[in-house]
């Protein structure tokens, strides 16, 4: 099992956001998370910048699937479920999203 992080610096080296990821065994699919963004950083487009970084990242190492699980309850997490969906990953059971990776 492997793992990396991902970090986002602003201009003075402090980290703002963060991600990373577990390759699943004997498999070319991954479970994303401790992913965040300062909340007063949140809606400037740097969390969706992070996901398509790491999503890209993936690709090229022949990644195929990304998957997430997100926390309960739902309403202290309800803006990562709608992140996600907007994202294009689907829900494949309760609390559960995929998606798919083109690595064309």
């Amino acid at each position: 099992m492997e793992l990396s992080l991902q970090k986002i610096l602003n201009k003075i080296h402090w980290v703002i956001g963060s991600i990373s990821y577990s390759s699943l065994p004997n498999s070319s699919e991954v479970f994303l998370h401790r992913f965040f963004i300062k909340s007063k950083l949140k809606n400037k487009g740097l969390g969706s910048k992070l996901l398509y970084f790491v999503e890209d990242y993936l690709k090229k190492l022949g990644k195929t699937k990304i998957r997430i699980h997100l926390g309960q309850p739902k309403n202290q997490w309800i803006e990562s479920y709608y992140f996600y969906q907007r994202k294009g990953y689907k829900f494949y059971k309760k609390n559960f999203l995929q998606k798919n990776l083109d690595t064309n």
